[in-house]
């Protein structure tokens, strides 16, 4: 458990943190544990085949942020909070069934203390971004018109070959539609792509290579960049709205800047 625990992690810091620093939306993909786990039929929070933090602590975080804004605007006025309060969550069930999807709707509508969206994506639009309602929350069925509103597209590449990796970067954006034909972001994962092997050595090595596998991944990775983005940029300015990076240099998060100008 423990070493899948280590290479599922991707994150630092809990939910009530990032929100803190300015985080507003939040990507959860939601589960149960397997069957022989039978006894916690809890909501998990999960990554790849790591469960790595039960719904109701991340719920719970939310909860949290809210009333510190709340005691913060009694304190100090209203002028001292952030404009934008709202956390959008845009949840993903996987391998649930169509009763534990309506559970989970019921458990996000239970847990949750402040005021939560139940409106369509239209009327969404319409509201000033300072006035957003607190919590909206996407993607779970019976929980408002929103049950199955995709805010983005973001697809996932299978593969541990870089040099396919790319070809099929290549091919999702050159089959995008422009930004101007969808009210949806798309969002394209130019990320990490460690060989087969990476996985072994550092599953043998219980994570004593981790770092020095990384960084030859990144490179790897890396030495694709300059050649994408010029084969690509056009295309990528008229349908892309986010290029998501899990690992990059300065030199290289300029070298973006600089050819999408």
């Amino acid at each position: 458990h423990n070493v899948v625990d280590a290479f599922s992690r991707t994150q630092s810091v809990d939910v009530f943190a990032q929100l803190t620093a300015g985080v507003r939306l939040l990507d959860l993909r939601v589960s149960k544990l397997h069957a022989k786990y039978a006894q916690d039929r809890r909501f998990w929070i999960v990554h790849g085949p790591a469960a790595c933090v039960p719904l109701e602590d991340i719920l719970d975080q939310i909860n949290h942020f809210h009333r510190n804004q709340d005691n913060a605007a009694s304190e100090r006025g209203r002028e001292h909070t952030p404009p934008l309060r709202s956390v959008i969550t845009v949840v993903r069930p996987l391998s649930l069934s169509d009763g534990e999807v309506q559970e989970l709707a019921e458990t996000i509508r239970a847990t949750l203390t402040h005021e939560l969206y139940l409106g369509s994506a239209a009327e969404l639009r319409s509201i000033a971004i300072e006035e957003l309602p607190l919590n909206i929350v996407a993607g779970v069925a019976g929980l408002g018109e929103l049950s199955d509103y995709k805010w983005a597209a973001d697809i996932w590449i299978d593969t541990y070959d870089i040099e396919n990796k790319v070809t099929l970067l290549g091919e999702e954006v050159r089959q995008a539609k422009p930004k101007s034909e969808r009210d949806t972001l798309h969002v394209l994962g130019f990320t990490v792509t460690p060989q087969a092997y990476h996985f072994a050595l550092r599953i043998l090595s219980l994570g004593l290579y981790r770092n020095t596998l990384l960084k030859t991944a990144t490179t790897l990775s890396e030495r694709h960049l300059d050649t994408f983005l010029a084969q690509h940029r056009e295309r990528l300015l008229q349908c892309v709205n986010v290029i998501f990076f899990d690992a990059v240099s300065a030199a290289d998060a300029q070298t973006v800047h600089t050819s999408l100008q």
